[in-house]
């Protein structure tokens, strides 16, 4: 017998049992106030009229008690596997596919977010140097393998509440969080670069030095709440860093030679 079945006869039997006994105690009460006598036929009629009247309205509403139960428990598990997706889809709107970082636009919008809250912070942009010749030399797969190895170093290398995102290509944008010292800002990118050419390159099979960086930056302290300047800034910088010759880090630029 399913649990379903059992459940509903279970609930209908103790509904009918309790009927009987209601209708026999009412029965003999009245009888003994007329001075009735209470023969056979009144124990059938007590026996058998409560049950052929209870038990099919109990199963009946028993059952539908249990078809309601059975549909919110679909509805609960619908809802919660909607929420489930709706949370991926989310996620995937939102972070690189191949990285795991932010992508472009979620990068941008919580950067925007950071400085709105007058948070001051250190913007870097790091560009994997000469990308196209490690693709050229070993191939896509390995390419894959190198940002998927710097995004890993980088991760591991900042803080939890600091922000990291793939920009597109080979370009990344770190939001160093609590940042306001050009001097501590360089040191941080500096260390960033190091960490970069020592680990991610071994981590992507390539040896040390296999994987280098250019990493431009910029302080959000004189640009309040204006993202877009402040990565324009860091995108001069990046610039910078490599035309002095690449596994550079700089937060000042010639103004000449970018213009």
């Amino acid at each position: 017998m399913k649990g379903r079945t059992k459940r509903i006869l279970t609930k209908s039997l103790i509904v009918s049992g309790i009927a009987v006994l209601a209708t026999y105690a009412i029965s003999l009460s009245v009888r003994a106030a007329l001075n009735m006598p209470f023969d056979w036929l009144a124990w059938i009629e007590c026996l058998v009229i409560p049950v052929a009247i209870a038990m099919p309205v109990a199963s009946y509403i028993f059952g539908q008690s249990e078809r309601i139960s059975e549909s919110c428990e679909a509805l609960a598990r619908s809802e919660a596997q909607l929420q489930a997706a709706n949370a991926a889809l989310a996620h995937r709107a939102a972070h690189d596919g191949m990285t795991g970082l932010l992508n472009r636009e979620a990068f941008g919008a919580q950067l925007t977010a950071s400085m709105r809250s007058g948070e001051q912070s250190a913007i870097l942009l790091l560009d994997a140097d000469h990308f196209k010749q490690i693709n050229d030399r070993f191939g896509h797969a390995s390419g894959d393998r190198a940002l998927i190895a710097i995004a890993k170093t980088l991760k591991q290398s900042i803080g939890p509440d600091d922000i990291i995102g793939r920009l597109g290509g080979e370009e990344f944008g770190i939001v160093l969080k609590g940042l306001n010292s050009s001097v501590a800002a360089e040191q941080a990118a500096e260390r960033l670069r190091y960490q970069v050419e020592c680990h991610a390159s071994v981590l992507a099979g390539l040896g040390p030095g296999g994987i280098t960086v250019s990493i431009g930056g910029a302080t959000t302290l004189e640009y309040r709440s204006d993202s877009a300047a402040v990565l324009h800034n860091a995108d001069r910088c990046l610039y910078e860093a490599k035309r002095r010759g690449r596994n550079n880090v700089a937060f000042t630029y010639s103004k000449g030679a970018v213009a």
